[in-house]
């Protein structure tokens, strides 16, 4: 798959693929695309967004090794149906991730144990059903999650200690 890249000032930068294709575990990732005034590159990119809305079937971990100073991650409504313990094995200047408007089911151990400088985790309108117990496990910083309109079954007691840092969460419409 290609996924085609530009800068814009005071935009960003964005990425897209063709929206009929669907990522999926062995593909390979090409990117292309124009730095703006040659000016950047990969290492000022600190903003990944999906606005071809491509799909995925995985976190294609390609982003994280060509854009190695990641603030923001932002892969909402591609479909994605499963988070590993892996999937965010490369990102620990990600301050912002928004997986919003998946099909995620689970979160699972230690799923963002390395994303050490989260600060909002968006996830809202997924199918959620478990957190597993070590699922938020390395987010001490973390300030707002967000996890609307979901389908959690149950919610451990002790499943938001890790969250030191929490000042605003959102649980509305868990069915």
């Amino acid at each position: 798959m290609v996924i085609d890249c530009f800068y814009i000032p005071a935009d960003g930068y964005f990425c897209g693929g063709s929206t009929n294709e669907v990522i999926k575990e062995g593909d390979t990732i090409r990117f292309t695309g124009a730095h703006f005034n040659n000016s950047y590159t990969d290492v000022n990119v600190t903003y990944f967004a999906n606005y071809a809305r491509f799909h995925a079937e995985l976190i294609p971990k390609e982003i994280f090794e060509k854009f190695k100073n990641l603030e923001g991650f932002d892969l909402e409504k591609v479909g994605l149906p499963k988070l590993t313990k892996n999937s965010f094995d490369h990102c620990k200047n990600l301050v912002e991730i928004s997986l919003r408007g998946n099909r995620i089911k689970e979160i699972p151990a230690e799923g963002f144990a390395k994303c050490e400088s989260l600060v909002e985790l968006d996830l809202r309108e997924n199918d959620i059903k478990i957190i597993s117990k070590s699922g938020f496990i390395g987010l001490g910083k973390l300030e707002k999650l967000f996890m609307r309109e979901n389908s959690i079954d149950e919610i451990l007691d002790d499943i938001f200690t890790p969250l030191i840092s929490l000042t605003e969460i959102d649980l509305q419409k868990l069915s």
